[in-house]
């Protein structure tokens, strides 16, 4: 290694630099020029000699292109350099590893660096890991972030899903993404982390986790290969068996196909699914049919064969009775029609009902026009005790916030006994009677963000 002064005229800008011109611009740039003009460039850049065929150009810079653009800012003429006898290769892993060690970088993009030093140097996961400073299992995750889809990554930049949620959705195929995704922005507050994962178990998992194909050559041969599957790497998502559907259109088209094998020369199957709830049209869920078992025998008259053709047990066939005429198996209900002294009770109960619901409006209008602001001292605390009845999940997060030590209340147990509980309302309560009116309102609305959804918490947060 040896450190020299070059001169910046005689340096260019590596063509594999992989930050882009927001690396230029910027508060932290203009605090690095700064920096520069009181103390100099204080850590080395890494150059290597080139070949250009520009001759006042002797150093191409390997590392450093802030540092080397900031310096020029400064109107230094030298700087500092490593120069180092560097491969393309041994360059390019060098530009990796700095960028990665940058405070700002974004998880995807540390991910598609950790991709790139894979690439470029044909390291395994756990050389790369050694390289970085980081564990196995760290570099794995980022890793697997670069298999999401553009519109999944841009929904995860964006803020609109967190770390725990993206993972989740990066371990899909691209077709099961788009549909997790939708699902995610069509609730009104987005699903945890543990209720994402419930739903890709329970609508993708799931079915998944049938696939009769893979262990049968002739039924393999029936349904035939995968073709809207996308090539899956081991060293990411595990060891995939040959034939293993991981993506939902595909799987749904090779189950298409191996229902139509196991129908086989059996006339007039009806189509049903095994579990209850709504069902695909022509195909009958299990709240319009009892089973009655796979083996051949008279169950009833009204017996016939029934082939699974979606949800568990798919290509199963197996005997059931749908007909409602069958005493047997079906049970007949028949509705109490209410006489006309009854209707009559019942619409005078309504409007009573009605009355006391008006009643009540009308007294929660009459009180909100006492509201007068500044706020009084008893509508703040009223306000602030209604919000200290959250549950310990809301009120928790904001208890530690305030770095406070959690109360014991001593209180009668369902046996009667009197117990030592831990309570956060209480440990808030305590602390709200020591805070002034402005404090005691900026603890109200803490509690309400902690309670919001995401887009709604961020609109507030703008507004205060």
């Amino acid at each position: 290694m040896t450190i020299k002064l070059i001169k910046i005229t005689e340096c260019c800008e590596s063509k594999t630099n992989t930050r882009g011109k927001d690396a230029f611009q910027g508060p932290a740039f203009n605090d690095l020029v700064a920096s520069i003009k009181e103390k100099g460039v204080i850590v080395p850049v890494i150059v290597r000699e080139t070949s250009s065929s520009n001759r006042s150009v002797a150093y191409e810079v390997v590392a450093g292109s802030r540092r080397l653009q900031a310096a020029a800012i400064a109107d230094l003429q030298q700087i500092p350099a490593d120069v180092r006898e560097l491969s393309d290769v041994e360059a390019r892993e060098i530009q990796i590893i700095e960028n990665l060690q940058r405070e700002d970088i974004h998880p995807v993009a540390e991910g598609e660096e950790y991709r790139k030093l894979i690439e470029v140097s044909g390291y395994e996961v756990k050389d790369v890991a050694a390289k970085v400073g980081k564990s196995e299992s760290y570099v794995r995750q980022r890793l697997l972030l670069t298999n999401l889809t553009k519109a999944a990554s841009k929904e995860y930049r964006a803020g609109k899903i967190d770390y725990g949620r993206a993972v989740l959705v990066a371990g899909l195929s691209p077709n099961d993404q788009e549909t997790v995704i939708k699902e995610i922005k069509s609730g009104w507050n987005a699903p945890t982390a543990v209720a994402l994962k419930e739903l890709i178990e329970r609508e993708i998992y799931k079915p998944l986790a049938s696939q009769p194909w893979l262990h049968d050559k002739k039924v393999a041969e029936a349904v035939g290969p995968c073709k809207e599957c996308p090539p899956n790497r081991s060293d990411l998502f595990g060891e995939i068996k040959d034939g293993q559907c991981t993506d939902l259109v595909c799987w749904k088209r090779k189950m298409d196909l191996y229902v139509d094998y196991r129908k086989g020369g059996i006339k007039d199957l009806i189509l049903v699914r095994k579990d209850y709830g709504s069902a695909s049209k022509g195909v009958l869920s299990r709240s319009n049919y009892e089973s009655l078992g796979s083996k051949k025998k008279q169950h009833c008259s009204y017996a016939r064969q029934a082939i699974a053709v979606e949800g568990p047990g798919a290509g199963s066939i197996f005997w059931i009775c749908a007909d409602g005429s069958c005493k047997k198996h079906h049970y007949s209900f028949t509705s109490y029609e209410q006489t006309p002294a009854e209707k009559k009770r019942r619409k005078k109960q309504l409007q009573r009902v009605q009355a006391e619901k008006d009643k009540e409006d009308k007294r929660i209008l009459i009180a909100l026009k006492k509201v007068r602001w500044p706020m009084s001292k008893k509508v703040l605390d009223a306000i602030l005790e209604k919000q200290l009845g959250r549950g310990p999940q809301i009120l928790r997060p904001v208890m530690n916030r305030h770095k406070l030590k959690i109360k014991l209340v001593t209180r009668k147990n369902w046996e009667g006994k009197m117990v030592k509980e831990r309570d956060v309302g209480a440990t808030l309560r305590d602390a709200a009677k020591n805070m002034k009116p402005r404090e005691r309102l900026q603890l109200v609305i803490e509690i309400i963000l902690e309670d919001s959804w995401e887009e709604a918490r961020e609109k507030i947060i703008k507004m205060l």
